[in-house]
C-alpha cells in the first residue's frame, strides 16, 4: 500500500516524544502511520494522546536496531519512515519524499538532522558547530540541508527513508550496532 510508515523506537513514552507527536500528526500528508516501539505497554493515561495513525507496539528491553526491524515488519506502508524520538520534521516532509521517490527512483533517502527553531541557545549552538567540517568532520552533511542528493554508504536512521520491499531484502538494520 503507498504511504508511509514512521517507525520511532524508544524505551519508554517521554518528554521528547510527547513533543513530537503533535508534529508528526500535523504532516501535511494523508496516508501514513507513526509505529511507536517502547519496551513496555504505556499506561491507559499515556495512550490517551494518541489517534488512530499511531500505534503502539511494545516491544520488551531490545536494542533500537531490533525495535525498527519490528516496526518494519509491522509496517502497513510501501515506505518505512525511521525517525528517533527527540526528532520532528518539517510539514512537507513525506510530499517531498514522495516527489523524490517518484522522479528520481531510489532505494532510501537521507535528510539532516537539524535543530528546531525554538531550541534552546545551548541546542543552536552545538548544531551549528556540527554543521562545520570541524564539528561534522566528513559528516557534516547530516547536520544541513544540501542543494542537490548524493550518494552515501552510512546514514543515521534519525530521518532515513527505504523501501519497505528493499530493506526486508537485505536483512534490516545489523543488530550487531546499537
Amino acid at each position: 500500500m503507498t504511504g508511509f510508515s514512521i517507525i520511532i523506537p524508544v524505551k519508554e513514552i517521554n518528554d521528547y516524544l510527547r513533543e513530537s507527536i503533535p508534529h508528526l500528526l500535523a504532516l501535511d500528508y494523508q496516508d501514513y502511520e507513526v509505529l511507536i516501539l517502547p519496551n513496555e505497554e504505556p499506561s491507559p493515561l499515556e495512550s490517551a494522546f494518541v489517534d488512530e495513525r499511531v500505534k503502539i507496539i511494545p516491544t520488551g528491553a531490545v536494542s533500537p536496531a531490533v525495535k525498527r526491524d519490528m516496526g518494519a515488519e509491522q509496517a502497513k506502508f510501501e515506505y518505512l519512515a525511521f525517525m528517533d524520538d527527540d526528532a520532528y520534521p518539517s510539514l512537507e516532509w513525506l510530499k517531498v519524499a514522495e516527489k523524490t521517490f517518484t522522479e528520481k527512483n531510489p532505494a532510501a533517502l537521507g535528510g539532516p538532522g537539524m535543530v528546531p527553531p525554538d531550541a534552546s541557545k545551548k541546542e543552536i549552538v552545538s548544531g551549528i558547530f556540527y554543521e562545520t567540517l570541524v564539528g561534522g568532520g566528513g559528516l557534516a552533511y547530516r547536520y544541513r540541508p544540501v542543494p542537490e542528493g548524493f550518494y552515501v554508504k552510512d546514514y543515521p536512521s534519525v530521518n532515513l527513508i527505504i523501501r519497505k520491499n528493499v530493506f526486508l531484502e537485505i536483512g534490516g538494520f545489523d543488530n550487531a550496532f546499537w
